[in-house]
């Protein structure tokens, strides 16, 4: 018997996700989690020993899938290029690089490190009401129409500006956490 950590993957629609942080770009192998007893599927990243399994190049990513027989979206889903989300800015502005948060970095980075600690079992802290507030502007921002808006701009108040700095801060971390060297 092999000593060597098993690979956990999704399920279900999965595909190359890229992504850059502190100036690197990476992809992951992201797709849908078996369906729970409540019917429900999360968003699940592959991992191997609690570490993101990560890759150069959506090539290899999609590469070593395949050849491991993971389950995969249908090829006429398959999009031309995988999309990178961009999660510098939101580190720039927790840096104090950057006067504003950005939105779309901002709640890319909350989304993606929800799926980074449901996938590798680590604990992250985003509910609550002022951090529920806060997601919900994000959301807003980024997906105005969900709210029968043609934009918004968040409008922070102080409290919520300190809240959504902890918890990007502790997303920072849960994220890099289970990166591999």
């Amino acid at each position: 018997m092999s000593s060597e950590p098993r690979y956990v993957f999704p399920m279900d629609n999965a595909q190359p996700e890229g992504m850059r942080l502190d100036g690197r770009t990476f992809f992951v192998w992201r797709g849908l989690d078996a369906a729970g007893d409540d019917g429900d599927q999360e968003d699940r990243l592959a991992t191997r020993g609690g570490k993101l399994v990560v890759f150069d190049s959506e090539e290899e990513c999609w590469s070593f899938a395949l050849e491991a027989g993971w389950p995969t979206i249908t090829p006429e889903d398959r999009d031309s290029d995988a999309q990178v989300m961009d999660l510098d800015p939101a580190l720039d502005w927790l840096r104090g690089r950057r006067a504003t948060v950005d939105p779309a970095s901002a709640l890319d980075l909350w989304n993606m490190t929800t799926e980074v600690a449901f996938s590798t079992g680590r604990r992250f802290d985003d509910r609550g009401r002022v951090r529920e507030n806060c997601y919900t502007k994000l959301f807003a921002a980024n997906v105005p129409y969900a709210f029968d808006l043609v934009a918004y701009v968040p409008r922070w108040k102080p409290q919520e500006l300190r809240v959504l700095r902890e918890v990007l801060g502790q997303a920072v971390h849960v994220f890099r956490e289970p990166l591999p060297a």
